[in-house]
Parts: C-alpha cells; structure tokens; sequence
C-alpha cells in the first residue's frame, strides 16, 4: 500500500514538472486551458530610422502589426513545455538555438533584429514592431504553414514566401514580395514614391490595391491569366465574377506598360499562372 502511494506522489510531481513555467531571458511561457502561451520582448536599438526586423522561418503562421513604440513583442499560444530535467537549459537545433522559450532564435545587432524559427513543430505567431520598422520576412522552405499578414507598417517591406498567402494592409511604404504557389493581397494606405514596388508570383494571384492618387509607371504581366483594372487604362470589358465591374488589360505579348496620373514611381505587378488585379482603393 504504501508503496503505491509512493508511486502516485511521484506520478503526480512528474506531471506538474512537465507543465511548469519555463522563463528565459526577455519571455516567459506559462499554461491556460486554451494552450500554452509564450511572450518575448527586446528593444530595437540604434536610431530610430535605422530600425530594421528579419524573420526567416518555415511550417508556421505569422501576424505583424506596427504600433507606436519602441520593443518587438511577440507572442505564441502554441509554445512547448520544457520537460523538468531541462529547466535552465537552452533548446538546441540545427539551425539556430531556442534563446526565447517559444521555439525561436532573437538575435540583436545594432539597430537590426533577427529572428530565426528553429523548433521543428508547427508554429503560430503574432509580432508587434515599431510603425517605422524595415522589414523582411522570409519562408524558409515548402512544409507549409499559415498566411503572413502584415498590417500598419510605414517602412519598406520584403517578403518572401514558398506557399504562404501574402496579406498586407495599410502600407505606408514601397513593397517586394514574391510567392512561388500562395496568392498575394496587398493594400497600400500610401506608396512611398522614391522607392520602386515589385509584386509578383509563380502559380497564385496578385491582388494589389492602389490610392487614386499613386503616380505610377506600371508594369504588368500574365503568361497565363488576365490582368484586371478599375484604374484609368483603356480595356476590353471582361464578365467574370471576380472581375466584375472591372476592365481587361489585352496584350498580345503577355505583358503591358501603362501611367497611372502621369506616371512616377515604378511598379511591377506579375503573376505567371495566375490573374493580376489592380484596383483603386
């Protein structure tokens, strides 16, 4: 009898040992019902206008938002539990070590902060980054993952992508993104008009929302798909649904350069397999 008693205490300290906080330098993970949450914070340092975030990473989703302030935030519900004897230890994997607690490697040099995703597991994470912030933001390889949005972000952004879907809204600066098989949904609040934007994709759609205002020279290009506008270029009406309301832009050798108010800064605007769409928001 006592003897399964003593089984049972340890059982029992042995389940609470997995499910213990686990705390590294700037984050913390802790348990709830839903999931285990995780958070880490760094300042950017530097200046200010300097500030840049690269993030390379596979098999998971991502959320960016800019706020007004000065740490990267970043916060997970999908963080894995630390098994008691490796409190105090740090996760290594091939690419990188687990320096945050939530399965990712920060690193910050300067006025630049990189973060690598280095656990195997899938992920799920949603980052806060000063307004101003340059950006990259890199899919790694095809194991797939979730969408990358992006939202109020005033710097200039890259991003790259194998089959994630592209989503950004309220850009206030100049874009370069590409996909190999994800589509692709931008809408700028503003288009920095010194720095050329370059949207394009191999397989998925590229859907991109303009101010009326842009002062533009757009190129454009579908090897095979049709490129669709309700900006002011001279067209053939198509009738599909998608496209309703809007016009076609014909070409007979796949591609089409055109002026948007007298024309300004470059875009280029290509999908191979897939319709280009360029509205006017």
């Amino acid at each position: 009898m006592k003897k399964a008693i003593l089984i049972l205490v340890c059982a029992v300290f042995w389940v609470q040992g997995l499910y213990a906080q686990n705390v590294s330098v700037g984050g913390s993970v802790s348990s709830s019902r839903s999931g285990r949450s995780g958070e880490y914070k760094v300042k950017f340092g530097g200046s200010a206008k300097d500030r840049r975030l690269e993030i390379y990473l596979d098999k998971a989703s991502l959320s960016i938002e800019g706020y007004n302030g000065d740490e990267l935030i970043i916060t997970t519900d999908r963080a894995e539990a630390t098994p008691e004897r490796a409190k105090g230890l740090k996760s290594l994997y091939a690419n990188g070590t687990d320096n945050t607690g939530i399965g990712l490697e920060v690193v910050s040099e300067g006025s630049t902060i990189k973060v690598t995703k280095v656990n195997k597991r899938d992920g799920d994470f949603k980052i806060k980054v000063p307004k101003n912030v340059s950006l990259l933001v890199e899919e790694m390889s095809f194991h797939g993952g979730g969408d990358f949005k992006i939202s109020d972000i005033e710097g200039n952004v890259e991003v790259q992508s194998k089959t994630a879907d592209i989503v950004v809204r309220n850009l206030n600066g100049s874009l370069v993104a590409h996909s190999t098989s994800g589509s692709i949904d931008v809408v700028f609040g503003k288009v920095n008009p010194d720095k050329p934007t370059s949207i394009t994709n191999i397989s998925g759609e590229v859907d991109v929302t303009l101010p009326s205002d842009t002062k533009a020279n757009i190129k454009t290009k579908s090897i095979s798909g049709d490129v669709y506008t309700d900006l002011d270029i001279q067209t053939e009406k198509k009738n599909d649904e998608k496209s309703k309301g809007m016009t076609s832009w014909k070409h007979g050798s796949y591609e089409a350069k055109g002026t948007l108010n007298g024309g300004g800064v470059e875009m280029r605007l290509e999908s191979i397999s897939g319709n280009v769409y360029i509205r006017k928001k």
